[in-house]
């Protein structure tokens, strides 16, 4: 089999060396996209259609050759063994793969499943290598690679805890219309019953005559209007092509001088943590160059702000279901909600986003009795500005009434209100539900949600429906459920446009940063016991404090105890016989500030 490669290198060097050629290898990584592989690897995470339209060579320069699944696998596999280091196959990239089964067994059947590679030289021979494993089994999961265009080759290859083979197709030609085919199938030695097969990382090498393709550079971020606290680090972000090393500057003055930060950051990367250096100035930039090519280069539209740390910051907590968790994209970085944490901590780094929806979470989850981690509680005790909430469908999928979700609701809304945070809360979003009961649910919780919280609704349904309330084909993921990479940039963008961002600023969370819902910050304010049955106290005695007023609210909004206390005031009292148990929203005043607590009454 060596000898055999090294043919293949002697034929390929024996092209006239009139022309300027290097030996190329471009490597793709097939499987899960929590695991994808750093560039210069091109990354396929959607075993349907996934696709890469301009592959990067190991230099990470851009080959014009595209690729895409055009023979669906069943799933993808996460239990492959690290490649032995001789393979040059990251541990990302051998970990996972494709995978599909000669008979119906565990996501679908797919007898076949394989790639189509287009833009391809058809006076070049292309070479291929192919490493798939699945660790912890111990039948015969041998995997038949077959590779076509002008010319054929196969090979075998045994992926069952597999860690130093791969399978090699040798001298392909492409076919008259620029294509080569690499197609995957159960081997003849498979004895699984199944006969499960895998792709898991494919390497093409060819002789590349045409050299790398033109530079290009452009700088992201900062360009204009960011405010950048001192000592933080915000991303310097770029996007680049057929670059090795980028170099970055900074002025502080508009562009007058220029101070450097590094001559020497990875292209690839495609972004640069920059600590803010001290020096205020509401008329900075960044300029990103080529450290060889004086002309290449990109300096931000706008000035930006670098402002001193600021000791506050601004909390958005996200509460929902697996939308907001992030399903449905070919990877988490596509999903709108770490889409949205990107831009605003970007934007302004006083800015954190905190995520806490669940997969398969309904409204009943994120009330006070709801789970403890990732409910309306939880996310108050974060003391957030904004709450946002994303519930796509899972309540009108197990014939959740419409005035059930609002009874939810209306708990959100009252804890969220006592808090001082601002609540902002998503349309549900179609899903290919085919009871009409369940999709008429759906419809009247879009009017619902409107009509309850009008400028503070976000729409997720408008253009993702279909006539009868189902889904739009183009935007699902392939469930019927989840939406992908093109929808959630569309509700990333619309999440924008309501403009959070600004309304905090202008509207902040009066409550201090470091005071919490059900947290007892204030030094020397007692309130006991809690859980409470019979009488609730509380005592600021010898802390300096006066007690103002307490206040006491149900769930539904509803004050139902509002206590004055005079100026003197050091302790009180309340009697709870006549309340029923369940769990109430608490908010007390003293002389050094507000605390908002969650009383539970037994």
């Amino acid at each position: 089999m060596h000898k055999r490669y090294s043919f293949l290198v002697a034929v390929l060097l024996g092209i006239s060396t009139t022309v300027v050629a290097q030996l190329d290898t471009i490597k793709i990584d097939l499987g899960n996209s929590a695991s994808t592989s750093p560039a210069p690897w091109n990354n396929i995470t959607d075993q349907n259609q996934g696709s890469v339209t301009d592959l990067l060579n190991h230099n990470g320069f851009t080959t014009g050759i595209a690729v895409a699944v055009t023979d669906s696998f069943n799933g993808n596999n996460t239990a492959g063994l690290a490649a032995h280091d001789s393979l040059k196959v990251v541990a990302q990239a051998a970990g996972d793969s494709f995978f599909g089964s000669k008979v119906p067994a565990v996501g679908g059947h797919q007898v076949t499943g394989g790639l189509t590679f287009y833009h391809m030289d058809p006076q070049t021979p292309y070479s291929f290598a192919v490493y798939a494993s699945r660790g912890s089994t111990s039948d015969n999961r041998e995997t038949k690679y077959i590779v076509e265009g002008a010319t054929k080759d196969s090979a075998n290859l045994d992926a069952a805890v597999n860690s130093n083979y791969q399978a090699h197709l040798f001298n392909i030609y492409p076919a008259a219309d620029s294509t080569i085919v690499l197609t995957a199938t159960t081997g003849p030695n498979n004895n699984n019953a199944s006969g499960y097969y895998y792709m898991g990382a494919v390497q093409v090498t060819f002789l590349n005559t045409s050299g790398p393709g033109t530079k290009s550079l452009t700088l992201t971020a900062p360009n204009g209007g960011e405010y950048w606290e001192e000592g933080k680090s915000p991303e310097i972000r770029w996007e680049s092509a057929n670059m090795v090393n980028i170099g970055i500057d900074y002025s502080t003055d508009g562009g007058s001088t220029w101070n450097a930060v590094t001559n020497a950051a990875p292209a690839l990367s495609g972004s640069y943590s920059w600590t803010v250096p001290n020096g205020t100035s509401a008329n900075a930039l960044v300029r990103v160059y080529d450290p060889n090519d004086a002309t290449i280069a990109d300096t931000s539209d706008m000035a930006f702000e670098i402002a001193t740390a600021d000791p506050n910051s601004y909390q958005i907590v996200v509460l929902g279901s697996s939308t907001a968790a992030g399903t449905g994209p070919s990877s988490r970085d596509s999903a709108w909600v770490w889409r949205y944490r990107r831009y605003i901590t970007q934007m302004d780094t006083r800015f954190q986003v905190i995520n806490l929806a669940v997969g398969g979470f309904q409204t009943k989850n994120i009330i006070p009795t709801g789970n403890p981690n990732n409910n309306i509680t939880k996310a108050m005790t974060y003391v957030p500005d904004a709450i946002i909430v994303n519930l796509p469908s899972n309540d009108a999928s197990a014939n959740v009434p419409v005035s059930t979700q609002i009874a939810n609701y209306n708990q959100v809304i009252s804890i969220a209100a006592a808090g001082g945070t601002s609540l902002w809360v998503a349309t549900p979003q179609p899903r290919n539900l085919s009871n009409p009961a369940q999709i008429q649910i759906q419809l009247d919780m879009v009017d619902s949600t409107y009509a309850i919280f009008g400028n503070f609704a976000i729409d997720f349904w408008t253009g993702f429906n279909k006539p009868d309330g189902t889904m739009d084909g183009k935007y699902d993921s392939g469930d019927g459920i989840h939406m992908n990479d093109a929808a959630h940039k569309i509700l990333f963008e619309r999440v924008i446009g309501k403009n959070i961002y600004n309304y905090v600023l202008n509207n902040p969370n009066p409550n201090p940063d470091n005071i919490g819902l059900n947290e007892n910050v204030l030094d020397g304010l007692k309130v006991y016991p809690n859980p409470a049955s019979e009488r609730l106290h509380i005592n600021v005695e010898g802390s300096g404090m006066k007690l103002k007023s307490l206040e006491i609210y149900n769930l539904n909004g509803q004050r139902i105890i509002a206590e004055q206390y005079t100026k003197e005031a050091v302790k009180g009292e309340i009697l709870l016989n006549n309340f029923r148990a369940g769990t109430y929203l608490m908010k007390i005043e003293t002389s050094k500030g507000v605390s908002t607590q969650v009383l539970v009454i037994e």
